[in-house]
């Protein structure tokens, strides 16, 4: 019983320290972004505002924000896929 604990601490231990290092990942590639481009995907997929307050905060229109979300998507999913690959936190 004692020894199952200790593997499930051990394990949850891991869990942590590797959801950690992920974040830390994403943290570099939006960092890596264009300010804009970090801030509109910050505001819309983390802070989860709707396409109108998006363009509200940004001054931009919905065309204009269907665009830059195109090509930040892009260029962090391209960083993110460069990024792992490197990275054993996303090996499993």
């Amino acid at each position: 019983m004692a020894m199952d604990l200790f593997e499930n601490g051990a394990k949850t231990a891991e869990k942590r320290l590797l959801a950690k290092e992920k974040a830390g990942i994403v943290t570099k590639v939006l960092s890596a972004l264009k300010q804009r481009d970090r801030n509109v995907l910050l505001d819309f997929f983390y802070n989860e505002l709707s396409h109108d307050e998006v363009c509200k905060r940004h001054s931009v229109t919905r065309e204009q924000l269907r665009l830059i979300l195109f090509h930040a998507r892009r260029r962090f999913q391209e960083s993110m896929g460069r990024e792992v690959k490197q990275s054993p936190a996303f090996a499993r």
